[in-house]
Formats: C-alpha cells, sequence, structure tokens
C-alpha cells in the first residue's frame, strides 16, 4: 500500500500541473495517454497502484475505472522486445551467478572487478542495457518520478529521436535502485566518455571474472552468461 502511494502521489503532481480540478474519470484517462509508454511491468504496477488509489478514495467509480485500464496494455515495444527476448539464464541460474559474484566480492581476489561483474549482470537483467550503454549513464529523479537517463544509441544512425532516452526505474526497489546508480556513477568514473581503449580497459577484466565463474558454474555450457546476454 505504502509502494501504490508513493507512486500515485507522483502521477497526481504530474496531472495537477494540467488538471488543476481532480475527476477520478478524466485522471484515468490522462494516466493511459501518459503512462502507456512505461515498461510492461512498470504499467501493470502503475496501474493496479491507481486501481488502489481509485478504490480507497473513490470506491463509487471503482469499477468503472478498473474495467476500463485492464483494457489497456504497455505500448512500449522497445522495452516488451528487451524483456521478452530469449535469454540463455534461467533465473536459478541467475540467482546462482549473483550469489558467487557476490561471494567473491567479499572473500575473493579481484574484489573490485566482481562486485562490478555482479552490477553489470544484475542491473543489465533489470534494465535490458549493454555495457557500452552505461557510459554517460545518470539516475535523475524529480516530481515526474526516477529515471535512468542513457544515451540514445539509434541516434547515430537517424533512427533516434532524441539525444537519450529515460528509463523508468520508480517502480524498482530501493536496493535495485541503488545498485543501479552505484553501477551508473561507477562508470562514469572509470571511463572516459568517447574513448573505446578506456571503456576496454574497464571492460576486459568483469569479462574475465564472469568467464571464470561461467565455467565453475556451468561446465561445459557455452557462455551461459555474457555482459551481453543479460
Amino acid at each position: 500500500a505504502c509502494e501504490y502511494m508513493r507512486i500515485v502521489s507522483g502521477l497526481l503532481k504530474q496531472y495537477e500541473k494540467v488538471y488543476p480540478n481532480f475527476d477520478p474519470m478524466d485522471f484515468s484517462r490522462w494516466f493511459v495517454e501518459e503512462k502507456l509508454k512505461l515498461a510492461k511491468a512498470t504499467w501493470k504496477l502503475y496501474r493496479a497502484a491507481v486501481n488502489f488509489f481509485i478504490r480507497e478514495q473513490y470506491p463509487d467509480y471503482f469499477d468503472e475505472i478498473s474495467a476500463y485500464l485492464s483494457g489497456f496494455s504497455s505500448a512500449n515495444k522497445h522495452t516488451q522486445k528487451a524483456r521478452e527476448k530469449s535469454k540463455s539464464y534461467t533465473e536459478q541460474q541467475l540467482k546462482s551467478m549473483l550469489d558467487r559474484l557476490g561471494f567473491l566480492a567479499v572473500k575473493g581476489g579481484g574484489a573490485c572487478h566482481a562486485e562490478t561483474a555482479f552490477l553489470y549482470i544484475k542491473c543489465g537483467d533489470l534494465v535490458g542495457l549493454r555495457p557500452c550503454e552505461w557510459v554517460g549513464a545518470a539516475v535523475i529523479a524529480g516530481d515526474d518520478g526516477v529515471f535512468l537517463r542513457v544515451k540514445n544509441a539509434k541516434r547515430s544512425n537517424g533512427r533516434g529521436h532524441s539525444d537519450s532516452r529515460d528509463i523508468d526505474i520508480g517502480a524498482f526497489s530501493d536496493d535495485d535502485r541503488r545498485d543501479i546508480e552505484k553501477l551508473a556513477r561507477y562508470v562514469s568514473m572509470v571511463v572516459e566518455p568517447g574513448s573505446r581503449d578506456s571503456f576496454m580497459e574497464h571492460y576486459n577484466p568483469v569479462r574475465g571474472v564472469i568467464l571464470k565463474a561461467n565455467n565453475l558454474l556451468f561446465p561445459g555450457q557455452k557462455k551461459t552468461f555474457a555482459l551481453y546476454t543479460t
């Protein structure tokens, strides 16, 4: 309930900038128009939050609005495709890999690289970014919510509409958001923007840690995990 109200509070601030007089049905229509572009999982969470809010505050409207919202699903084709791609690992394998990297980050040699590998695998699974897309990424927080802003890779070949794009991370847990911000900040500290040599100097040791963990956890399985497959 607390998470739902946090989400709705942010939505109401955005809505009230455009419509000073609140109306439950108008708010629901605005929500669909503005937020249907959210990632599939995030859309479901936000829709549940709006339903909870309407049920608690405007019960006479609940049946109508709930039925209205149920007719929509995320229109974020980019995110759906990224999340629905066939992955080379199962959820149990992901847990095993993260447990192993977490152990190495505390106990093993090359702890710094192991911690970075842990963050790349975990955060890559959460937001679907390739390693190079973390260069220049930053967490942006404001009245509209919390977003990971990344350079629009498609901009260079004319397919992107802007220099950057925002990934909504407001629905993630506090731990997940902290790890996403930690990785973004670390990459910005150690990688020189626009320098392939700087990126590869950072990237290769991390890739080596993952390869060793792969060989230990999943012997005989070719590249179960790689920074490019998260």
